[in-house]
């Protein structure tokens, strides 16, 4: 049940044409609120190639119903392992029957080219750019994701897909997969996510 504030910017994870130079077998980023914790962090302005067998950024809420409050925005993602099957970004929101909690999802920017963040060509070997999965809890607890300028509705992946399209287009637009893994998982309308 811990709550964390935490701000990643301003870092170059990998060095440009040298493979698996980000990670060989993790993440670039990972913020995970495990539990009944409150991760509240903003990642702005990281360079982040070359890694293999993970995910460029990696954000996941699950294990209890805590939150993850995330601003992801400015990010370079490149230069992904070719001979694995990765995502650029992966959101996690739930990942079995016991999760529940609120979650606050910033991700990239509707109209300003500089925070947006660039994905585009990080999935490899048929996974999308982004990949986006939510799992709610069966004996009634309800996850959900709040999503910062969002207007489409609770189960609506096609939406979500779209609107993250929309706002992490920087170089061109990336492949999107939005998936609810049953009906206590909701996507939520919210101005803005709280900034650590």
């Amino acid at each position: 049940s811990a709550t964390l504030k935490s701000t990643i910017r301003n870092n170059q994870i990998g060095t440009a044409g040298e493979a698996r130079s980000g990670s060989a077998t993790g993440d670039g980023i990972y913020v995970n609120g495990h539990g009944d914790s409150t991760i509240t962090t903003l990642i702005e302005n990281n360079e982040i190639r070359a890694w293999a067998n993970a995910w460029g950024i990696d954000i996941v809420q699950n294990d209890g119903d805590g939150a993850v409050n995330a601003t992801v925005r400015g990010n370079t993602l490149t230069e992904p392992d070719p001979t694995l099957g990765v995502n650029g970004m992966r959101i996690v929101i739930g990942s079995d029957a016991a999760d529940g909690g609120t979650s606050c999802l910033d991700i990239g920017h509707p109209t300003d080219n500089a925070q947006k963040n660039r994905v585009i060509g990080t999935g490899v070997l048929g996974a999308p750019d982004i990949r986006f999965a939510m799992r709610g809890g069966a004996a009634g607890a309800v996850s959900t994701a709040r999503l910062a300028g969002y207007t489409g509705g609770a189960h609506d992946m096609p939406a979500v897909n779209a609107y993250l399209q929309a706002r992490n287009n920087r170089d061109g637009t990336p492949t999107v997969s939005s998936t609810q893994f049953d009906n206590f998982s909701v996507y939520a309308q919210v101005a803005s996510c709280p900034q650590p």
